[in-house]
C-alpha cells in the first residue's frame, strides 16, 4: 500500500507518513505509571490526536488501566453552570464509554449517577 500524508485525525504508521513518536510515547507511559500529570499542547498537525489514540490503545492492550475517551463538545453551556449538573453529566459520559470498553463498570457508574447531587 502506498503511504500518504494524513492531515486530519489519527495517523497510522502502515498507511501514513509520520514521525517516530516511540520515545515520546514511552516517556508519557512512564509518567502515567508514576501517577504524574501531563499536558499535550501543540499547534495543529503535531500529532496530538495520534499520540492520545496510541496511549489509549497501548494501555488497553496492557489491560493495566481503564481508558475513557470523553469530550465536552456538544454538551452545551448549562452543565458548566452548576457542580451537580456537571458531575452527573461527567459520570454519564463515563458510563457511555464504559458500555464499550469496560461493561463491568456500568453498574457502578449508574449507581454513582443516582447518588450524585
Amino acid at each position: 500500500m502506498k503511504k500518504t500524508f494524513n492531515v486530519t485525525g489519527i495517523c497510522r504508521p502502515a498507511k501514513h507518513y509520520m514521525a517516530d513518536i516511540s520515545r515520546k510515547l514511552d516517556d508519557t507511559l512512564n509518567m502515567i505509571d508514576e501517577g504524574l500529570y501531563f499536558i499535550i499542547n501543540r499547534p495543529r498537525q503535531y500529532g496530538k490526536t495520534t499520540m492520545l489514540y496510541t496511549i489509549a490503545t497501548t494501555l488497553r492492550k496492557q489491560k493495566s488501566y481503564v481508558v475513557f475517551n470523553i469530550s465536552f463538545e456538544g454538551v452545551g453551556d448549562l452543565v458548566f453552570t452548576d457542580e451537580s449538573r456537571f458531575a452527573k453529566m461527567f459520570l454519564e459520559l463515563l458510563e457511555t464509554q464504559a458500555q464499550i470498553f469496560s461493561p463491568e463498570l456500568c453498574s457502578v457508574l449508574a449507581e454513582e449517577i443516582q447518588k450524585t447531587n
